[in-house]
């Protein structure tokens, strides 16, 4: 086995290099543009498929191709589509193969080269008796024949070949027989092609394709079992024959050498000169001299052994006490460092445990501290809201009063500060509910109570009484609600409202304003309630938008006036409790802002639900309300309910 691998890897390279020049000598048309660097590209290509240099052949011929496409050489992409096809072939990519060979065909058939069409013909009729794929071979070989014979060339002797293959692959041994036989006779009586000048080189292909026919008749013959005489008459002939350096098929080379030797063997067995009785004569001589050498061998053997058996004991001894007295010090040193490692691991445990007791009680320190922190922080809340907005309400009844006492040519200006003192209330309620938010981070914990919302939007249009006596507008509320209470965060609901209420009415050209509500019933309980403001005005600059969507907040300076968008910025941070955002609708006449909330409804003849909310409410944060009069409800709502549970 090991012959055959290093012989196939030493006439590997010389078969391909025989395949590349049967098939790679095209003769030149009138067609065909010579060119220096193509052609010195072309025998590099050449050079290194003959070296078996499979890689750097594929990348010349690649670069060959490339330049052809390029200059729109029609006979050098044919040539380099040729190299590539056999490139492959040799490495069985029989795919690949078939491609180029037929994108060479093409354009050798552009060129009108029915030489090179015939000589790619060929290539792609062996190409499909190596892949055993016979039904394309039966379905083109009559063309590649009539193409073969309008040219005359010597692909018709390859023919022959590629069938015999096929036929002694098929076992149809008749057949093979057959076509063996034409083929001698025509490759001795039939001129070769005139195409080819090189006469040695025209003897070397007829010749291993003789060599070819030969085998394959021999095969036919001893698998026939016919013709005896023939068949060992042209053993005789091949029995000096060096397989391996005439068949270019070298997947096949040893199978032929295989295939001689045992037909060989077969015919010296029935040569009448050999002696079958002296050969059984030397054939038991020896077999009696190796039985008396055997025991010869077995004696010296016996003797050996008894002087080595006893040296050996007494080395195995000494080593086995050795190994023993290694072992114990080896397990003497292994104890010691299981027990240093034990302490080790006892003293890092309990340092961990210090460290980890120390860590837990400092952590459940700083928590007390945030509780303590939180508290504080609400009671400080509450205690700004009301030191803040308690003088701001006193003020604006105060400049209320004043307003309907005082004369028409002060009343604009006195509206212009109660205006301003609104704004102040404004700002307050947003800048305090927005520090609640901890600088944009998110608080999940909602404390819904029921509201009814037709009610709530009513409470709202007298808030702003004073600015549309300033800037007269028509408030339209529309709704058409099922149920009208629901459970949500009346503070917070409140405070997006009068947002985008204010924007719409601060707008400059604004006239009429539609308040609507809108319910979409998800379940029994629950309702999807859309809520928009609709207004006649320019609505709100698309630059605008974008800040307030990335949370930028303005801060004011000497050329900005206005507000620093804060209102808005927090009526999406308080929707985003809700999963929700704003939403901003603009056209020629009207602009939108709306924004959808997912609440649970409350039936009007339960009071249960009510009273399981406040139940759960967090009273830290109930305090901090628009409206004291609201406070004060809740506060008396929280004493009852705390005397409930005591």
């Amino acid at each position: 086995m090991h012959d055959i691998k290093s012989s196939w890897h030493r006439f590997k390279t010389w078969n391909l290099f025989l395949i590349l020049s049967i098939f790679t000598i095209t003769p030149s048309t009138s067609q065909d543009i010579p060119n220096k660097a193509l052609d010195s590209l072309y025998q590099l290509a050449y050079t290194k498929l003959g070296a078996d240099d499979y890689y750097a052949a594929l990348k010349t011929i690649s670069k060959l191709q490339e330049i052809a496409t390029e200059k729109n050489l029609d006979n050098y992409k044919a040539d380099a589509n040729h190299l590539l096809g056999l490139a492959y072939l040799q490495h069985y990519n029989y795919d690949k193969a078939e491609i180029h060979f037929f994108e060479a065909m093409t354009s050798n058939k552009e060129r009108n080269d029915s030489l090179g069409q015939a000589i790619n013909y060929a290539n792609i009729m062996h190409l499909y008796v190596l892949a055993k794929d016979y039904d394309k071979y039966d379905a083109h070989i009559a063309q590649a024949k009539a193409l073969d014979k309008k040219v005359n060339d010597h692909n018709r002797f390859y023919y022959y070949e590629t069938e015999l293959m096929r036929l002694y692959d098929l076992k149809k041994y008749d057949s093979l027989v057959y076509v063996s036989k034409q083929a001698l006779y025509k490759i001795k009586n039939s001129p070769y092609s005139t195409n080819y000048t090189n006469k040695k080189k025209i003897e070397s292909i007829k010749y291993r394709l003789e060599i070819t026919y030969k085998l394959f008749l021999v095969y036919g013959l001893m698998e026939q079992n016919t013709e005896k005489d023939y068949a060992y008459k042209l053993l005789n002939t091949l029995e000096k024959v060096n397989l391996e350096a005439v068949l270019w098929y070298s997947a096949r080379v040893f199978e032929h050498i295989s295939k001689v030797r045992q037909y060989k063997e077969l015919y010296h067995l029935r040569q009448n000169h050999i002696i079958k009785d002296s050969v059984l004569y030397y054939k038991n001589a020896a077999a009696q001299y190796a039985e008396t050498a055997q025991i010869l061998l077995k004696e010296k053997s016996a003797k050996n052994n008894k002087y080595l058996i006893h040296s050996i004991s007494k080395d195995e001894e000494l080593k086995r006490s050795q190994i023993a007295i290694e072992n114990q010090a080896i397990e003497n040193t292994l104890i010691k460092k299981i027990i240093y490692l034990f302490i080790a691991i006892s003293i890092i445990t309990f340092l961990f445990g210090i460290y980890f007791y120390s860590s837990s009680k400092k952590l459940n320190q700083t928590n007390r501290n945030l509780k303590k922190l939180q508290v504080d922080s609400n009671k400080f809340l509450n205690v700004v809201s009301h030191e803040i907005k308690t003088p701001l309400y006193n003020l604006q009844e105060l400049m209320t009063k004043v307003l309907r006492e005082r004369k028409a040519e002060n009343q604009e200006d006195m509206g212009h500060i109660n205006h301003s003192i609104i704004n102040l209330r404004h700002a307050i309620d947003n800048s305090l509910q927005f520090s609640r938010f901890n600088y944009f981070a998110l608080n999940r914990n909602v404390h819904n109570r029921p509201v009814n919302l037709v009610e709530l939007l009513k409470k709202i249009q007298p808030y702003f009484s004073d600015i549309l006596e300033l800037h007269p507008c028509d408030i339209e509320i529309r709704h058409a609600l099922k149920n009208e209470e629901f459970l949500v965060n009346e503070t917070k609901l409140n405070i997006i409202l009068r947002n985008i209420l204010k924007n719409a009415l601060e707008a400059p050209h604004v006239t009429k304003i539609i308040f609507e509500i809108e319910e979409h019933v998800i379940t029994n309980d629950t309702s999807e309630i859309v809520f928009s403001i609709q207004d006649n005005g320019n609505g709100i600059p698309e630059k605008t938008l974008t800040d307030i969507e990335e949370k930028i907040i303005l801060l004011p300076n000497e050329n900005h006036h206005k507000g620093i968008r804060l209102g808005l910025i927090l009526c999406n941070q308080i929707l985003s409790l809700y999963d929700s955002k704003l939403s901003f609708q603009k056209t020629n006449h009207i602009h939108k802002v709306s924004f959808p909330i997912i609440l649970q409804s409350i039936a009007s003849d339960t009071q249960n639900h009510q009273n399981q909310f406040l139940q759960n409410t967090d009273w830290s944060r109930i305090f901090f309300n628009d409206n004291p009069i609201k406070n004060y409800e809740y506060l008396l709502l929280f004493l009852v309910e705390k005397g409930k549970k005591k």
